[in-house]
């Protein structure tokens, strides 16, 4: 079932695409053994990973403003029946006001400690520069070690490992690495949507940072995104940008 996401942005449908099909397109046995869900109430996306401990798998993309209070404690509920101590709900600008203070009235929910940027371009071609170290899409050999590099990164939990691995060679996804010999040290991934090409993670090993490693993987997922359509990201040199926010929920102590 697609989600009617009228109140939202184009760059929010390709992020829940993205995270759909992260889902949706893993082995049936990585989804079991992680407890992946995808749920649609109201027109918003539920995505649940219990078996992964971090708000940034456990998310609603796309609750709109009219969203009644019995409809937001279901939603409660169905991450309390999963074992799910920590989620997050993307808040569209435009309902930030109204819909901000009543996710924390009724869910106890409190605003993130930051917002962030949505930074979007179109699909112009982008140029070769020939100072950046070289990059290659992943290889199968390769996912192991790309997830490593993008999970510390993010200090993600083990669970979102295989999760990630996963991405490696399936057909919407852009999976790029950069090498130090055979080693991988740095990677990033973006996906490629109806609506355009999301740029998500991307990482590069502590050992390897001073490199310009994680620029060049950004201009080589945005030239190989430009050859597919528009290019939404998030990071920095887009030519629009929407000032995203989050309610959270999560306990006193973290893992």
């Amino acid at each position: 079932m697609t989600p009617d996401l009228r109140s939202s942005s184009p760059s929010e449908h390709v992020e829940r695409d993205a995270w759909i099909e992260l889902y949706g397109g893993a082995p049936s046995r990585l989804r079991a053994a992680l407890g992946l869900h995808v749920d649609v109430q109201n027109g918003a996306t539920i995505l649940r990973a219990p078996g992964v401990d971090d708000v940034l798998f456990n998310r609603v993309i796309g609750l709109g403003p009219d969203t009644d209070d019995a409809t937001l404690r279901a939603l409660a509920r169905s991450y309390e029946a999963e074992g799910v101590r920590r989620w997050f709900v993307h808040v569209d600008p435009r309902w930030a006001r109204e819909l901000g203070p009543r996710l924390e009235a009724v869910l106890g929910l409190r605003r993130f400690h930051r917002a962030w940027l949505k930074l979007e371009r179109g699909a112009a071609p982008l140029g070769h520069d020939p100072s950046l170290p070289s990059v290659v899409s992943a290889r199968p050999e390769h996912a192991d070690a790309a997830a490593e590099v993008l999970a510390r990164g993010f200090d993600l939990p083990a669970g979102a490992n295989a999760l990630l691995a996963s991405t490696v060679g399936r057909p919407r996804w852009i999976a790029h690495v950069a090498l130090d010999g055979a080693e991988v040290v740095a990677a990033g991934l973006a996906f490629v949507a109806r609506e355009g090409v999301y740029l998500a993670m991307g990482a590069t090993a502590p050992t390897h940072r001073r490199g310009r490693r994680q620029r060049a993987l950004v201009r080589s997922r945005v030239r190989e995104g430009a050859r597919r359509g528009q290019v939404l990201r998030d990071g920095d040199g887009g030519e629009r940008a929407r000032r995203a926010a989050a309610v959270v929920r999560q306990p006193a102590t973290r893992r």
